[in-house]
């Protein structure tokens, strides 16, 4: 089953929230993931646009997909609000200079929940959530690898914290 998962890409104007794109990610949408994309997005860009672009040039190699052509981890959508079946939502929301006052307000909900909780955090405090889900992730890789000795699903590194 896929996490899926919404960015909302705002900038602040006179004080208000003025929204720029949506992105919409069909499956690994937990902060270890789609957070982490995120983070690594607002650490290499200088401006909305740039951060925006890098989103939307990320894609599932051919390795990852088994097909012949890679296909895009994002994709620009009208509006994040007509996605029923999302269990992230998150909202980066970059003032007129740049994205290094950025905050990044995260919305989550379990599967089948109506209720969404929330946190705002500036990005040192949102990378902590990050390598927080990537902690657990490692953890639970580790419990897989002991349990399936020599399972292919399981090779490969653990999550590099951020």
């Amino acid at each position: 089953m896929s996490t899926r998962s919404a960015v909302r890409i705002e900038r602040m104007d006179f004080g208000k929230a003025v929204r720029l794109m949506d992105l919409y990610r069909h499956c690994d949408g937990y902060p270890g993931e789609s957070g982490a994309t995120i983070v690594e997005a607002l650490r290499a860009t200088k401006s909305v646009e740039s951060f925006a672009a890098h989103l939307l040039a990320l894609d599932y190699g051919p390795r990852v997909t088994g097909d012949t052509q890679a296909h895009p981890i994002y994709e620009l959508i009208e509006d994040s609000g007509r996605h029923g079946d999302l269990e992230h939502n998150y909202v980066v929301n970059v003032n007129s200079y740049g994205p290094t006052k950025t905050t990044i307000t995260h919305y989550h909900r379990e599967i089948g929940a109506n209720k969404w909780t929330s946190t705002v955090y500036d990005l040192d405090g949102f990378v902590e959530v990050v390598n927080e889900d990537r902690r657990e992730m490692n953890e639970r890789l580790a419990e897989l690898r002991a349990k399936n000795p020599g399972c292919k699903h399981y090779e490969g590194d653990d999550y590099e914290m951020m």
